[in-house]
Parts: C-alpha cells; sequence; structure tokens
C-alpha cells in the first residue's frame, strides 16, 4: 500500500516540476494605455491565472495609437479573459484607408495559480470582434495564434486563425485551437476600407485538460481502494 501511494506522490511531484517555471507578474490595472503596454519596463501583468506580455508593433502595419485605452478583464459569466483595445475618451477612431494596423503580444497560464488549481488549465479557443464606426463598414481582423508552450506540441506551430469581417461578412469565431496551449503568441492585423476602427476584442476560453500522469494517479487511486476492499472482505 505504502508503494502505491509513494508512486503516486512521485507522479504527481514530477507533472509539478514539468510545468514549473511561470514567473508571477504584477497584477494588471483593468483599464492601461497602449503606451503603458508597449513600454520597454513593462515587464507583464496577471489577470488572474493569466499572464500578458511582450506587448509589441507588427512589421508592415501601422501601431496602434498610445492614447488607446486597453481593458484586462475576466468575464464571470463565460470564464474567458478579455483584452479590448479602444480609442476611449481621448482617442481618435482610426481612419479608413490608413490601414492596416497591427499588434502583438503573449499569453500565459500561471500553472502555480491558486494553489496550483490552473495547473491544467490550456487555452483551447480565441474569439476577436470588431467595431467599425460609420453608416457605411468595411473592414477585417485577422488574428494568427502561434504556440509558445514547451511542453505541447513544436516551439511557433500555427494552432489557428480567427477572423472576423465588419460588418455582415462571415464570423469564423471563435477559432478552437490545433491542440491546447498554456502559452501562445497572438498576432494581430487590422484593416478598414470603410469605417474608422473604434475598438476590437480578444476572447481566450480555456479547459482543464489532465495530463497522462493525472491518470496514472486515478489508476493507482482506483487500485488501492480496489486493495483495501479486497482485505476488508477477506
Amino acid at each position: 500500500m505504502k508503494k502505491l501511494f509513494l508512486i503516486a506522490a512521485a507522479l504527481v511531484a514530477s507533472t509539478v516540476a514539468a510545468q514549473a517555471g511561470v514567473i508571477l507578474a504584477n497584477p494588471c490595472s483593468r483599464v492601461s494605455f497602449v503606451s503603458d503596454l508597449r513600454n520597454v519596463n513593462f515587464i507583464g501583468c496577471q489577470v488572474e491565472d493569466k499572464i500578458f506580455t511582450n506587448f509589441a508593433n507588427v512589421d508592415g502595419t501601422t501601431q496602434i495609437p498610445d492614447n488607446w485605452q486597453v481593458t484586462l478583464d475576466l468575464d464571470t459569466d463565460t470564464g474567458d479573459h478579455i483584452v479590448n483595445f479602444a480609442r476611449g475618451a481621448t482617442g481618435d477612431a482610426l481612419a479608413a484607408n490608413t490601414s492596416p494596423w497591427g499588434i502583438s503580444y503573449d499569453v500565459q497560464v500561471d500553472t502555480t495559480f491558486d494553489n496550483g488549481i490552473s495547473l491544467y488549465k490550456y487555452i483551447t479557443a480565441v474569439g476577436v470582434s470588431l467595431d467599425l464606426a460609420g453608416v457605411v463598414k468595411a473592414g477585417t481582423l485577422t488574428k494568427t495564434i502561434t504556440n509558445l508552450d514547451p511542453n505541447k506540441g513544436n516551439i511557433g506551430d500555427i494552432l489557428g486563425v480567427a477572423s472576423v469581417i465588419s460588418p455582415n461578412g462571415p464570423n469564423v469565431s471563435p477559432a478552437i485551437l490545433a491542440y491546447p496551449s498554456q502559452y501562445i503568441h497572438v498576432v494581430e492585423v487590422i484593416t478598414s476600407t470603410s469605417g474608422g476602427l473604434q475598438s476590437f476584442t480578444d476572447a481566450y476560453a480555456q479547459s482543464y485538460i489532465p495530463e497522462p500522469a493525472t491518470y496514472g494517479m486515478i489508476g493507482l487511486g482506483l487500485a488501492a481502494l480496489g486493495l483495501i476492499s479486497r482485505r476488508k472482505k477477506a
């Protein structure tokens, strides 16, 4: 019996060790400015179990203005983490035909959050939405998600592409990722031929996905219960 529990403990320890290495970040301000997040001194911030880092411009695109607001929050109804870029009270809508605009950043699951409850949380789907001003609107947001998780697949694998066309085009959002990941890189490119860009929103859905070691521990636990039951009957 003791051997079974020792094996189970070893499996837990090895799984935790494999997932270690996440650096805790400061809590995110619910509303920031793009200039705050692109600042060279910004090392990242955290909302619940999600860490947001490396906000940067995208080559070949116009940068989102520094005075645009960024809201980093948790949707308590859906459980999705939300990142909203908007012109706010001081920023201007970005005029049509001055695009494409772009921004990129990373999202990582803090596997140590809430005493390790997030150890098996993985990002599984990504959604986007787009808001253009004006009576006539025509624009597209395309978001490419790549893997940075060394424990899943290959670094740099494209996990999915989420896109939305305004106002009445096909909405391919959310994109279900090719495989779940705890660390992703996001690149967004927005174009507009009619209607100024006012805001766009990203939503990150997640699920609990146990690792094989977890199933092994469950099996060991069931085996231990079986042995106890047999001894009682004997």
